[in-house]
């Protein structure tokens, strides 16, 4: 299952809100350890990473402006975006599990 459907599938669960695909942002990005920001990846788990991290982030703003984001690690082995997995309203943490 690829990151946008992902991140549909949980956000449904979590908010009981559909989100369409022209609804949301979504960017695969190449960085250098040293180029990530530590509240998006904390340094524990930076430090059980590849030099070259490759992390999908998919975005959606709801109707109040809020931001939700998800980051996901790709596993370099099976190249599933599950190796990390984080949630952000407005840049701060969430607890929803997947």
């Amino acid at each position: 299952m690829g990151p946008i459907v992902k991140f549909q599938i949980v956000f449904k669960q979590q908010k009981g809100i559909e989100i369409s695909l022209n609804e949301i942002g979504y960017e695969t990005i190449s960085l250098y350890k040293d180029e990530i920001d530590e509240m998006l990846i904390p340094i524990d788990v930076l430090e059980t990473l590849d030099e070259l991290v490759v992390a999908s982030t998919v975005v959606y703003t709801d109707e109040h402006g809020d931001e939700y984001m998800r980051i996901a690690v790709q596993d370099t082995e099976t190249l599933a975006y599950d190796k990390y997995v984080r949630w952000f309203i407005n840049y701060t943490p969430l607890d929803w599990d997947e």
